[in-house]
Formats: structure tokens, C-alpha cells, sequence
């Protein structure tokens, strides 16, 4: 298991690590930022769960995982989710401080079973999701008092409005096409 250290409410990891392990920093009050090294490709479970004063995490494109409630409760006001993320499983569950997220990647192993990555976030004003998501259950926004619009892709807003509830089918803005660039 890799040793972290905090310096000045900041993590430090070990060199070449490529895994944050399970609770690695759960319950730490003292951290406030988190830059996640190139190397990393992986954060489980629970890592960073419950860090109330975490407010700034820079997540790598290497990530590919993301582990169930890795960021629960946590204090983060702003995300961006690299590409390589295939599921998120109530990684974002209760962040009061979240006012903008951002999914870049298609989130196609959101089960049925799955909790919203972003449920019970009072605080959320912006949710955009760059690609498309397979799976989005009727509740998913459930405690997200603030949102004041979910942006998706290009042509892909009745998709959503059969998957959101309809509450929230005004605030579901389409992003401009994404124009290809010829070699």
C-alpha cells in the first residue's frame, strides 16, 4: 500500500504511483487540493470520501477508473471527468460545494443499479455531459436544488428528456456539433 503525505492541505504521492487506494485519505479534514499525477490510472473506492474541506481536485486524462463514492461528501465545487471514465458509481453523492461538473467521456457501464454520480448535490448549477450516458434514471437529479441547466450533446435532447424527469426538460440545453478537423 502507498504512503501518502499532506503538505500544506495538499497531497503528495509517492512517485510512479498508478493507484490511489481505497480510503487513502478518507475522512481528512486537512486536505484542500489534490492534483492527481499523470501516472495514475485508478482511484478506488471511498479515496477521498468524506475530505469536507477538499474544494480543488485536478483529475489526469491517464484516469480511467474512478471507484464507487470516491468523492462522497466531499468539498469539492468543481470536477471535469477525463474521457477514459466508463462509470460512476455515487462518486459525487452529497458534495454540498459542487456548482459545475463536467463528464467528457460516455459513461456506458451506468447500470440500472447504479447511484447517480451527482445525486444529493444541493449546491450544482451546471451539469454537462460531452458524450452520451447509456443509463440516467428519473431521480438522478434528486437533491440537485440549483441546476439551472444540463447540457448535452448535439442533437441529443429528447434523449434525455425521455430519461430526465420532467421537471428538468427546460433546463436540458444541446451543445453545439463538434465540427471534425480533416488530416
Amino acid at each position: 500500500m502507498a504512503k501518502y503525505e499532506i503538505k500544506n492541505g495538499a497531497a503528495i504521492f509517492p512517485e510512479g504511483i498508478t493507484i490511489i487506494e481505497r480510503e487513502a485519505f478518507r475522512n481528512c479534514e486537512e486536505l484542500t487540493s489534490v492534483t492527481i499525477p499523470q501516472s495514475v490510472t485508478e482511484i478506488r473506492d471511498l479515496a477521498f470520501n468524506s475530505c469536507s474541506s477538499l474544494s480543488q481536485v485536478l483529475i489526469p486524462d491517464t484516469v480511467e477508473e474512478i471507484g464507487t463514492s470516491a468523492f462522497r461528501n466531499s468539498g469539492l465545487t468543481t470536477v471535469v471527468i477525463p474521457e477514459k471514465v466508463r462509470n460512476l458509481h455515487g462518486t459525487f453523492l452529497r458534495c454540498n460545494n459542487l456548482k459545475s461538473a463536467i463528464v467528457k467521456g460516455k459513461l456506458e457501464d451506468y447500470r440500472p443499479d447504479c447511484t447517480f454520480p451527482f445525486m444529493d448535490c444541493p449546491s450544482l448549477e451546471t451539469l454537462t455531459f460531452i458524450d452520451c450516458v447509456r443509463y440516467i434514471k428519473e431521480e438522478s437529479c434528486h437533491g440537485c436544488k440549483s441546476l439551472k441547466a444540463i447540457y448535452v450533446p448535439a442533437k441529443k435532447g429528447d434523449y434525455y428528456k425521455k430519461r430526465f424527469a420532467e421537471e428538468l426538460h427546460p433546463i436540458i440545453v444541446e451543445l453545439e456539433p463538434v465540427k471534425k478537423v480533416k488530416k
